[in-house]
């Protein structure tokens, strides 16, 4: 058995994407419902930034690129605004490097599932431009 493990591999690729994908999508509902339940702890820009985690995730599920970086913006820049606010401990900045690289290996994974649907459809586009062409010869 191979003890290697292969981060782009096309199954860990899809658990990547899937992980950051989950991840967006119950930290914008969290914020989003803790936002609207408790008014006085949190403020309302804390709705839009659910809202916007929520259309990163949806964003993210069709495979851009560009939610992928701007939902490792998104998390660096909560980090910081989380020290900022509430001081920063040693777990939080464990778990913050922790989701970042998460993060990052979902982002770098989205342009490999990218990849590999590009040269799906143009192998599938030959395959099938070869086949009308032994059509009409034949």
């Amino acid at each position: 058995m191979n003890s290697s493990y292969n981060l782009f591999s096309e199954a860990n690729s899809k658990r990547w994407i899937n992980f950051a994908i989950g991840f967006a999508v119950f930290t914008g509902v969290a914020t989003s419902f803790f936002a609207i339940r408790t008014p006085p702890y949190l403020p309302r820009w804390a709705i839009v930034d659910g809202i916007l985690l929520l259309g990163l995730a949806y964003g993210l599920w069709k495979r851009s690129q560009v939610c992928a970086v701007l939902l490792i913006i998104h998390a660096i820049g909560s980090a910081i605004i989380n020290a900022i606010e509430f001081g920063s401990e040693l777990r939080s900045v464990v778990v913050t490097r922790i989701i970042l690289y998460m993060l990052a290996a979902a982002a770098i994974n989205v342009e490999r599932d990218r990849q590999r649907l590009r040269a799906n459809t143009q192998a599938n586009a030959q395959a099938s431009h070869g086949s009308a062409d032994n059509q009409t010869t034949g």
